[in-house]
């Protein structure tokens, strides 16, 4: 069982090391590992700022013109990936930046689910503070992923199935 939550886990720890090395050293954010789509402007090379926490190098990157809605070769926003870490306070300047509150990620970390909003994501990791802005900010509660079944799920199936009786409570009564 713990290698089963290990395994995605540090998958996820090692493409983020990854975009670490490439954020701070000679390669652009355009190589092949974040894709194409990635571009030259974006702010998608700098993954680690997001989950560092490190407020003052988002409004930077976002007063640059970095690409807020750019996506790393998994499809996922900067706004999933923040909504992943539970990173409130830059989920608040992205959305507040105009980033897309719906926004699909064809791939999760995890493997659980595939085609996910950031709220799915932020309800999924039990990050109620984030599902609770996302909600206020207009994300769709009925909002549904596929999983890895292929079965669609809503954002409701995923709080329960979870365990998250707060997220499923706020979910209710939106």
């Amino acid at each position: 069982m713990i290698r089963t939550l290990l395994i995605p886990h540090a998958l996820w720890l090692l493409i983020l090391i990854t975009t670490v090395v490439q954020a701070t050293g000679t390669e652009s954010a355009d190589s092949t590992l974040l894709g194409p789509s990635a571009g030259a402007n974006s702010i998608i090379g700098s993954q680690s700022v997001f989950l560092g926490n490190d407020i003052d190098a988002v409004k930077r990157l976002i007063a640059d013109g970095s690409n807020i809605d750019a996506k790393d070769y998994r499809g996922n926003s900067q706004l999933h990936v923040a909504a992943f870490a539970g990173q409130l306070e830059i989920v608040k300047l992205l959305i507040n930046a105009g980033a897309k509150i719906e926004a699909r990620a064809p791939g999760y970390p995890d493997g659980r689910f595939f085609d996910a909003t950031p709220l799915i994501v932020a309800t999924h990791r039990g990050h109620i503070v984030v599902a609770k802005f996302l909600v206020s900010a207009g994300g769709d509660v009925n909002a549904e992923a596929t999983d890895f079944y292929g079965f669609p799920r809503s954002v409701l199936h995923y709080a329960v199935f979870e365990g998250h009786t707060g997220i499923a409570e706020l979910l209710i009564a939106s």
